[in-house]
């Protein structure tokens, strides 16, 4: 079986006159735009105590679909320092991971 790969470029530039953001997505191998549908997610990166590994939850608060994305170490810092303006933002301590119902908007 042949490995498949699809690479994206996704850029995003803030409009400072009226605080929005916008998100461009285009193929690499062909230049194309990709329209993306309108949504709303939640990110949740987060390690245990009884793991190295840090994964990073992807939530379509609408329909609930999740996926999780495991990576190295480096996510969180990732993260912090190449997609959030905040770089002050940090985690939070809590107990296990609970369960949000789908459709919530609270994460």
């Amino acid at each position: 079986m042949a490995n498949e790969i699809i690479s994206l470029i996704v850029s995003c530039q803030l409009n400072q006159l009226n605080q929005t953001l916008a998100l461009q997505v285009v193929r690499v191998d062909t230049g194309e735009q990709i329209h993306l549908h309108e949504g709303v997610f939640l990110l949740r990166i987060f390690s245990d105590d009884t793991t190295t590994q840090t994964r990073c939850l992807i939530r379509h608060l609408a329909s609930g679909r999740e996926a999780f994305v495991q990576g190295s170490p480096n996510l969180s810092d990732f993260v912090q320092k190449a997609l959030l303006d905040d770089h002050d933002l940090q985690p939070v301590k809590t107990e296990p991971e609970q369960s949000i119902p789908p459709g919530s908007n609270k994460p």
